[in-house]
This record gives C-alpha cells, sequence and structure tokens, in this order.
C-alpha cells in the first residue's frame, strides 16, 4: 500500500444527479492525498483515512486512470501510529 498525491480532473456539476458532459459545467482539478488500495488498468481506488493496523479504510474515492494527471509518491510509513 502506497500513499501518494493523485492529481485528477473531474467533470464539475453544481445540481444533484448524474448528468452528460454536455450538461456539466466544465472540468475541474483535484488533489487528493491517501492509500492506494487498488489499481488496475481502469481505475485507481485511493482512502484517505486508514486504521492503525492497516484493516480498515475510510473515505475512499476512485478515479478512472485516463482522468489522473500526476502521481506523486510520498513517505506512507504510520508505523508510529501504534
Amino acid at each position: 500500500m502506497r500513499l501518494e498525491l493523485i492529481v485528477w480532473q473531474d467533470t464539475v456539476s453544481y445540481h444533484p444527479g448524474w448528468t452528460s458532459y454536455p450538461e456539466t459545467d466544465g472540468l475541474a482539478i483535484f488533489y487528493t492525498v491517501g492509500w492506494v488500495t487498488e489499481e488496475n488498468g481502469e481505475y485507481l481506488t485511493i482512502y484517505s483515512s486508514i486504521s492503525a493496523t492497516d484493516e480498515v479504510y475510510g473515505h475512499d474515492t476512485t478515479i478512472p486512470i485516463d482522468d489522473i494527471l500526476k502521481r506523486v509518491p510520498l513517505q506512507g510509513d504510520i508505523n508510529w501510529l501504534m
């Protein structure tokens, strides 16, 4: 499990529900920091909260690989929490 900063883009909408791209208000850049727990050719899942035992995760975000603009590895040693 790696601690990373993910810079990615997504559509923005100021009304509830899913809409097609032409109905959105454009693209925005997002910055998400967390532990990458799953990654394949389609998407990456990152959790911004983790338990001290590395067994429970929270606040997940799944990002399509094609929307990722940049990945920055961070130091993720959380042994000092235990």
